[in-house]
């Protein structure tokens, strides 16, 4: 009677009746880093737009007065919290590969940024209307802060929209990234049991 084939102790060794021979590793799951990283770098931009200048703002005798979103606090820390929580899921979805709830979790992020800072535009362009009608001697103009926050909710759309097409349906922690390191040949075959 032939013997069974038997597994090493490690689990990655089988006995074939002659020789060890190794078991066939899982399938390594390729991690798509893409949708992780286009979302992490929205996330920044989003970070960085209430520190540049929204509004400036030029009168003789006064100078040129700048004004950021940071600097009334309010929806400038908002546009800094969500961008930060962009920037967080880019970074896991970065690390791990996109999940289609991180790419949702985006995508509502992204509807909140784009409100603020499309409410703080028209705010910002009400007020420069307004100052030069005032006089011909104002000169204000709308900064690059609103459309570098533009441009960072267009580019975290693209990233959600990215990860909700190539995520994952639901997170497996136990899921192999790289297929397991392989240990050293076993050096004594199997004792065999007795047969009946």
């Amino acid at each position: 009677m032939s013997e069974q084939p038997r597994v090493s102790a490690d689990g990655k060794f089988y006995w074939d009746g002659q020789a060890w021979k190794p078991l066939a590793a899982p399938p390594a799951v390729a991690v798509n880093r893409a949708p992780g990283l286009v979302i992490l770098v929205a996330g920044l931009i989003v970070v960085i737009a209430p520190f540049f200048p929204w509004l400036s703002a030029s009168a003789p005798f006064v100078g040129t007065i700048t004004r950021s979103l940071m600097d009334g606090g309010g929806d400038g820390v908002i546009l800094l919290i969500v961008g930060a929580g962009v920037a967080a899921i880019g970074g896991l979805a970065a690390a791990r590969g996109a999940e289609k709830w991180m790419g949702i979790i985006t995508f509502l992020l992204v509807i909140v940024a784009a409100l603020v800072s499309g409410l703080d535009y028209g705010d910002v362009s009400g007020r420069v209307s307004k100052a030069t009608a005032a006089s011909d001697l104002i000169l204000a103009s709308v900064g690059p802060g609103p459309f570098v926050a533009g441009f960072g909710v267009l580019v975290g759309a693209v990233g959600a929209v990215i990860a909700l097409a190539a995520g994952r349906g639901s997170f497996h922690p136990d899921m192999p990234i790289a297929p397991s390191s392989q240990s050293s040949t076993p050096s004594e075959p199997p004792t065999t049991a007795p047969t009946s």
